[in-house]
């Protein structure tokens, strides 16, 4: 691959930074206030290390705190949402990997899904 690729979306940026057979490295930056929509992966895992702010994580029935240093693991199938509580930019490696997966599965995640308003409460 030759540079970087980027998206972008309602919520904020994704940059691919790597991408390769089986694995893929991505930099997810939220604005301020916004919420990446709840997603499943059907192929691959991810880990998620948080690299700058503050934000509110669902991962399947859990809703808890992240912050600068965070990691997480999100399991293949594992329904997710974020959402940046900070009045900066919310940035968040990602490396996604898992057997024979499209190359580019946040192609076809909706580009303007409502996210869950009742996630937090």
């Amino acid at each position: 691959m030759v540079g970087n690729i980027l998206t972008l979306r309602d919520w904020g940026v994704i940059e691919v930074t790597q991408m390769r057979e089986g694995h893929q490295v991505q930099q997810f930056t939220v604005n301020p206030g916004a919420c990446i929509p709840l997603r499943v992966n059907d192929y691959q895992c991810e880990h998620w290390v948080i690299i700058h702010g503050t934000g509110r994580m669902q991962l399947e029935q859990r809703a808890f705190l992240i912050d600068e240093g965070d990691a997480v693991f999100l399991p293949a199938r594992a329904a997710h949402q974020v959402e940046n509580i900070s009045d900066t930019p919310l940035r968040i490696m990602a490396i996604q990997y898992g057997p024979e997966r499209p190359l580019n599965e946040d192609a076809k995640q909706p580009r303007h899904r409502a996210h869950n308003p009742s996630m937090f409460q």
